[in-house]
């Protein structure tokens, strides 16, 4: 697994699982 900005954001932020930044939830997403 890579540190992208993705691994460093899901650290951050206490996010479980990495589809969440690849699905198209503009709910989820507008957070970031």
């Amino acid at each position: 697994f890579g540190m992208g900005p993705e691994r460093i954001t899901m650290l951050k932020h206490g996010i479980q699982d990495i589809r969440y930044f690849w699905g198209n939830d503009l709910r989820f997403l507008e957070q970031f």
